[in-house]
Parts: C-alpha cells; structure tokens; sequence
C-alpha cells in the first residue's frame, strides 16, 4: 500500500475535520496510526523531522565513544545537502515500511504491552481471551499504542546529542510523580518494579521518560488525540 493510498484512505481527512477547533477535536476517534502518517507526510512537518534528525546526528560528540564506524562520522563530513538527502530517503523508505503492517501477539497478562517489533514496523498484543482485562484497554487503546510505536520505527535519536539536551531542557522530569495506588498498579504489572520502592519507581520512569524517542512519541500522542494532521501548534 502506498502512502499515497493510506492518506486518501483516511476517512478522517476531511475539510470538516481540518476546520474543526483544537477543542473540538479532542479525543480523536479515527486511526492514529493514519493520522501519523498523514501529519509526517506534510511537506512543513518532514522538512522540520529531516531537520531535527540532522541536527542530532550531527551534534554528538564521538569522542566519547568507545568505538564508532569511521565511515559513519566521515559520512557527516559531506555537505550538509547531502546528508539530508540520505535522510529523507532513510525516512521516505521507514514510512513506507511501517505502513504496509503491525506485528501482533497474544497476551495472558492483561495489559497493554508493545515495542518496536523484530521487523521494525511495531508491534502490539492482544489480550487472550482467558486473561483479565487489568488496564480496562480498548480497541482506541491498542490502536494509540500501535501508532506510538510506528513513530519509534520512523524516527530514532542519540541520547547525548545537542539536539537531545535542548529537547530534554523543555521539561522538568522531577515533576514525575504517582499516587500511592499508581505505585501499587505498577509493581502488580510485573514489569520489573515488583518489589522497587516508590522513589526507585519514580526514579525509573523519569529517566525513562527522558529518552529523546519517548519525548517525541508522546508529544505525538498529544498531537493524535487532538486530530493534528498538518502544522497545527498548542495554543
């Protein structure tokens, strides 16, 4: 299926949906996987993702590697035209992949669980019949999840680049907090933080949360349950 196809396919897109106020639009309930893919195909809005990934890439510091291809760091010497030809076509070639399919799973856990998948195109599960719904999750739930993780195979980021450090700075990660039954709905999720004390939780989703990539996703989330398809911005 080409890109083309998914968009037209979108019964979302409409000039009624664009005319719509931000309120209006709230709790968007078409196919955010679609809207993604509508909104990162704007010409505005991939030139400024092109511009963002060249801008991480080439704010690293390698030196601080252990070990890094010399080809690649040589790559970044070209001029800067270049470089970003490569990564439109990087990024043309990951949309056009991630479009055509989900990976999907069988859970007995009863939440939602998702990630990149094997093939890179995102991967969600699907609660087992004889499993107990845990997070209530609905198909809207799954549908949000799989886009957030179709983002992830489009775009990717360094942790320590420039780019990241300013994107980071936009947020107060210390703000992070839970209630007490949240904490206890974590550790029941058998995640990893079965028997780690409030502040170890609190702790790891910060950081967490932190990560360049989740930024990003999340904010795209946002972006998704408002029906933003284009260069719209919060107000």
């Amino acid at each position: 299926m080409s890109l083309e196809k998914v968009q037209q396919t979108n019964p979302e897109n409409s000039q009624e949906q664009q005319e719509k106020t931000i309120e209006q639009q709230a709790n968007y309930e078409g196919n955010h996987s679609l809207l993604l893919f509508e909104r990162i195909q704007n010409p505005d809005v991939f030139n400024k993702l092109v511009n963002d990934i060249y801008e991480d890439r080439t704010s690293v510091d390698f030196s601080s590697y252990d070990y890094i291809d010399p080809e690649y760091v040589k790559s970044f010497e070209r001029d800067e035209y270049f470089v970003k030809q490569d990564i439109k076509i990087e990024l043309q070639q990951a949309l056009d992949t991630t479009s055509k399919a989900t990976e999907i799973g069988f859970s007995k856990n009863g939440y939602l669980n998702s990630s990149k998948g094997g093939s890179g195109i995102g991967y969600v599960e699907i609660r087992s019949s004889d499993s107990k719904n845990q997070c209530n999750e609905t198909t809207l739930n799954k549908n949000i999840t799989e886009a957030h993780e179709k983002g992830h195979t489009i775009r990717d980021y360094n942790t320590d680049s420039g780019f990241t450090k300013n994107l980071r700075s936009a947020f107060d990660f210390e703000k992070v907090s839970f209630s007490e039954k949240e904490y206890n709905e974590i550790r029941g999720l058998k995640n990893g933080y079965e028997n780690d004390s409030n502040d170890e939780i609190q702790k790891g989703f910060s950081e967490y949360l932190s990560f360049p990539w989740e930024i990003v996703e999340r904010m795209s989330q946002v972006k998704n349950y408002f029906g933003m398809s284009g260069v719209e911005e919060f107000t």
